[in-house]
């Protein structure tokens, strides 16, 4: 793949994380604040300078959310470099 210019805000990869309140209060139509259940949706925004599209990956629970964030990057052929803290951790799988 060649280099090529990113368009000005496309130089990031950008995830948004939602996390679902629904059925939380018990009157209908109604929100508790700052409360929210442990699982939501993941989504990988559009960036036509990296060549991606939108794409979502629900996940369980916040402990299964780095998970999750990992196979929506790789299911979009996101290749995610390591740095010195986590390259021990992933040099067995980098092939």
């Amino acid at each position: 793949m060649k280099d090529k210019k990113p368009r000005y805000g496309e130089k990031t990869i950008e995830l948004t994380v939602r996390f679902w309140t629904n059925d939380i209060s018990r009157k209908e139509n109604h929100i508790v604040p700052r409360v929210c259940w442990e699982h939501g949706m993941i989504t990988l925004k559009k960036n036509e300078s990296h060549g991606l599209a939108v794409k979502r990956k629900p996940f369980k629970s916040i402990a299964h959310l780095s998970r999750a964030v990992e196979e929506l990057l790789k299911a979009s052929n996101v290749e995610v470099l390591h740095g010195r803290y986590t390259k021990p951790l992933y040099s067995d799988k980098l092939k």
